[in-house]
């Protein structure tokens, strides 16, 4: 998935229309990721965690698990802890912290930004662009809430880049239950 230049985020549905294997059976929703040039799903993300609203919602736990289609493995994950002013977590398959999402910002492993959410001035794309002013990934709305994501130039040598930047798109609302046009 992360070889893709393109890949179609479709929004999130309730787990079981996906029709995934037992990867979805803890999942209340899931997000289907889809080569944009061959329509070939290569992915999913998967939502753990209540998406009830209440005033204890804002601050309840999450996390979202991505696997890779060929042989559903588990490519990365992001996890937010309980409370008021946290961050998403990112790690790899083997659990090893690859970075965070704070806001509207991506930080490395180590806690330095990375990145910083940037939209275009009709509100249509959004990009992640780097300290550096490069860009590591962009999207725009398609179809009803589809998007149209790509990898960065920056990124083609670095698949924990390419996972962090991915996650960053999955992290921002909107979130299951809760998603209007505000990508």
């Amino acid at each position: 998935m992360l070889e893709e230049p393109a890949l179609l985020v479709q929004p999130w549905l309730p787990a079981q229309q996906l029709r995934w294997p037992a990867q979805t059976a803890s999942a209340a929703w899931a997000r289907l990721l889809i080569n944009a040039n061959t329509d070939a799903r290569v992915g999913c993300a998967l939502w753990h965690g209540s998406t009830r609203r209440g005033w204890l919602a804002p601050v309840a736990s999450r996390k979202i698990e991505v696997f890779e289609s060929e042989d559903l493995s588990l490519l990365v994950t992001l996890w937010r802890p309980w409370g008021i002013f946290r961050s998403w977590q990112i790690h790899d398959a083997e659990e090893n912290q690859l970075g965070q999402i704070a806001g509207t910002t991506l930080r490395d492993g180590n806690g330095a930004r990375l990145a910083s959410l940037r939209q275009s001035a009709d509100s249509r794309e959004r990009s992640w662009i780097s300290m550096a002013g490069l860009e590591l990934g962009s999207w725009h709305v398609v179809a009803r809430d589809d998007l149209i994501f790509r990898f960065g130039e920056v990124t083609e040598r670095n698949p924990f880049l390419r996972m962090v930047v991915l996650a960053g798109l999955l992290a921002l609302p909107p979130h299951p239950a809760c998603q209007s046009r505000a990508h």
